[in-house]
């Protein structure tokens, strides 16, 4: 909002650097003034000194006892030292927020910082209207500095200040470009819904819940087509994938939420990124979708379950049958501060009416996140435990070892086959917990990625008479459902219900022992860019009896932990770097706040980084 000054102290047509700041006592000298911008400096990106120079100084009081107070004459040489004018207002003539400011006749205008994408993990940036809607955007009109790269404008750090009403004053946040935002267009990856579509009426609700808690949407970030797990060098057609900062620069990104990783991890000036997918980080790995995101960047995440967040105005796979199936909300931040903050303020109203998920037992209203979890053991599933490479195992043993000493839990190992053969329905354990969920979530999740796309497809076909373009990935993943029938979908909802009932019963044991679990997740070495990606399992994945599919089928709050960093030699840099290497952890659903807690409070009592940075390397100490 615009603001303007008396007339005395109208510019004409010129533009004069201003800067805002609250007045402690009635007395004013240059010490103190010159502290208070000093301040701004170490908190502040957008703030400058030469903001102070050549410029007004505008000093604001609750009660001032006369309009202009005598200045001491080491005050009045400071202002000509500086070329600058000090005036006094008080908060009820203009409700002005510190910081910095351009001055245009006499409005006052907000200054905002560019910053180059040079990640190119950003889709279009944004910035609020001005036209009154608190939830209308539009898209930042500016130029590149070196021509070669778009712009992502953000806000003085200085406007807000954290309040219990607005916890999330001043953070920066990206969403993933399946978030509708009012005013901008959502391209879900798509040249071909970028084309049939036009800009979006109403903000999702979820980015309206971020926005009334004081957060800054700077703008929507790239992502696999259709929200297929496009990666490079074959698989993204329609816009380039972005740019994973990890180690040598040359590493893929991986997973549907590409760009929500790139972002938070290339720059320091992003504290948060919204994805969907089925798991969350809290370090920025390498680049990816929520759970792989975290692994190929390295950043924090925000545990989440299925329901937990409005699903209007977000895209995914989603059916009218089933509006929720295996979507959540993921949150990527390299400080768990602000995963935590996301967690406490998710207040989310019910959904009404409640809907049922895809487990019939759940039925989908308000969900406690904030649910306070003492887990008396931490599984560790001996299938999918020793990881291959000593050395990422040899980190997440430390990671272990850490947890139980720090938290007084004990590790228990566990072979959830063999619990399987035990404790199965009797009507199902005469097969391996791995062949019975052989088709559990291959049939409904291509069933319903294909399906909840119907409406998209027939409305292209009707406007322009050919059917939308999809990458030869995403049409040999489309054409997966045609051997799919409904009964089939519907019988892998229903096996993993069965999952689900059992694991609750006889694993995490929820509201008895409310177990956690740790699972192995992530590359130990180098995932180069420009060479094709290859996996176990093909690029279709079939068993839901998978450790990166866990949470995801089950509908359970992940963890994603940076831990360390492996060294790799790089075959393009010539030189040694470092690839990130995480730790995750599950719990019952809800659990998502005690997740958090439970791995920061070992990592700060035992040392350990909480922090994750921004650039080449996770930490500073890379030995």
């Amino acid at each position: 909002m615009q603001r303007s000054l008396p007339e005395e102290y109208d510019t004409g047509g010129g533009i004069v650097s201003a800067v805002a700041f609250r007045l402690e006592s009635s007395t004013i000298s240059p010490t103190w003034v010159q502290s208070v911008f000093d301040d701004f400096c170490r908190r502040d990106d957008v703030f400058q000194q030469s903001f102070t120079t050549q410029s007004v100084l505008i000093a604001l009081s609750s009660k001032l006892e006369q309009p202009t107070p005598a200045l001491s004459q080491s005050m009045i040489d400071y202002l000509a030292f500086k070329d600058s004018k000090l005036i006094f207002l008080t908060f009820d003539q203009e409700n002005l927020d510190e910081g910095p400011y351009f001055i245009r006749g006499r409005t006052l205008h907000k200054a905002w910082k560019l910053y180059e994408d040079e990640s190119q993990a950003f889709t279009v940036p944004v910035i609020l209207s001005e036209d009154g809607d608190e939830y209308q955007f539009e898209p930042l009109h500016a130029a590149a500095y070196s021509g070669l790269y778009p712009v992502i404008g953000v806000p003085s750090r200085l406007y807000t200040r954290p309040n219990p009403d607005k916890p999330l004053s001043g953070v920066r946040i990206s969403v993933k470009d399946n978030y509708d935002l009012a005013g901008i267009r959502t391209t879900l990856g798509s040249r071909s819904y970028t084309k049939l579509y036009q800009e979006k009426q109403h903000t999702a609700g979820i980015v309206k819940r971020l926005l009334d808690l004081g957060a800054v949407v700077v703008g929507k970030t790239k992502m696999g087509a259709y929200n297929g797990s496009e990666v490079p060098p074959d698989k993204c057609i329609d816009y380039l994938a972005p740019w994973n900062p990890r180690g040598d620069g040359y590493q893929g990104p991986s997973g549907s939420s590409s760009g929500a990783g790139s972002s938070v991890a290339s720059y320091e000036w992003l504290d948060v990124a919204l994805g969907t997918d089925s798991k969350f980080l809290f370090d920025i790995l390498r680049c990816c979708s929520r759970r792989k995101v975290l692994e190929v960047y390295e950043c924090l995440p925000r545990p989440t379950v299925c329901g937990v967040f409005d699903p209007p105005g977000v895209l995914s796979t989603s059916t009218e049958s089933f509006p929720l199936n295996f979507d959540t909300l993921g949150v990527l931040s390299r400080d768990p501060k602000h995963v935590e903050n996301i967690i406490l303020s998710s207040n989310f109203s019910p959904v009404t009416p409640p809907v049922k998920s895809f487990f019939a037992s759940l039925t989908i209203g308000l969900t406690d996140v904030q649910k306070q979890v003492e887990a008396q053991n931490l599984i560790m599933p001996t299938d999918w435990f020793s990881m291959r490479n000593p050395g990422q195992q040899k980190m997440i043993d430390s990671f272990i070892e850490l947890l139980r000493t720090q938290n007084q839990i004990e590790v228990k190992p566990l072979s959830l086959e063999s619990e399987w053969a035990k404790t199965g329905p009797e009507k199902h354990r005469h097969l391996s917990i791995e062949k019975f969920l052989d088709k559990s979530i291959y049939w409904p999740n291509y069933y319903d990625g294909f399906h909840s796309l119907d409406k998209f497809r027939a409305d292209f076909r009707e406007k322009f008479g050919y059917p939308p373009y999809a990458s030869p990935f995403m049409t040999k993943r489309w054409g997966l459902a045609d051997d799919i029938s409904k009964e089939q979908r519907d019988q892998g909802y229903q096996e993993l219900e069965v999952y689900y009932s059992w694991v609750a019963e006889h694993i995490l044991k929820i509201d008895r022992a409310n177990n956690m679990i740790v699972l192995p997740l992530g590359r130990p070495g180098a995932n180069y860019r420009d060479t094709l990606p290859v996996s176990e399992g093909g690029d279709f994945s079939s068993s839901a009896f998978d450790p990166v599919d866990f949470c995801t089928v089950l509908g359970l709050p992940q963890l994603v932990v940076p831990i360390g960093q492996n060294p790799y030699q790089s075959r393009v840099t010539h030189r040694t770097e470092y690839a990130p290497i995480v730790a995750t952890l599950a719990g019952p659903r809800g659990s998502d706040l005690s997740l958090v807690r439970f791995a920061t409070s070992a990592l700060g009592k035992g040392g350990w980084p909480l922090e994750v940075l921004s650039g080449p390397n996770a930490f500073h100490h890379v030995e």
